[in-house]
């Protein structure tokens, strides 16, 4: 799997022009909530299908590229247990992704318990058990 680290407004411009001729793609935020009311963005992972994007909010001011591609209805967005990361997304960009494909949901809809966590939706159908370890590491 490619690795891409997005600092930049360019590089976020280039990621975001690339993303638009994909059918699909996959978000998640990293977030801190410590001693703020709102959620504070600290990644974005974008997943296209074969590249994975980590975008760092700290060196990008123009946004709109990314607030395009969350309203795009011709590209849908999967995310899993989302209310957190549309939260984020609402508070940092005033934008929720659309349309919204929540794999949570969707699991829950197939009897599965409704807080299903990815990692085990994973190993349940891929055999794959992910790494949980960093999760919370610089």
């Amino acid at each position: 799997m490619n690795y891409q680290m997005i600092e930049t407004d360019d590089a976020l411009a280039s990621l975001c022009e690339a993303v638009r001729a994909c059918p699909a793609i996959a978000l998640d935020t990293e977030f801190v909530r410590t001693r703020t009311y709102y959620p504070q963005l600290g990644l974005i992972q974008l997943f296209d299908g074969a590249n994975v994007a980590l975008i760092d909010p700290l060196g990008i001011s123009d946004w709109s590229p990314l607030k395009a591609v969350l309203r795009d209805t011709g590209i849908s967005k999967f995310l899993h247990a989302g209310s957190e990361d549309l939260e984020v997304f609402l508070n940092a960009f005033g934008e929720l992704p659309a349309p919204l494909i929540d794999t949570q949901i969707l699991a829950a809809f197939c009897g599965r318990p409704l807080s299903w966590g990815f990692a085990a939706m994973v190993e349940e159908y891929t055999g794959v058990a992910l790494d949980k370890s960093e999760s919370r590491t610089d």
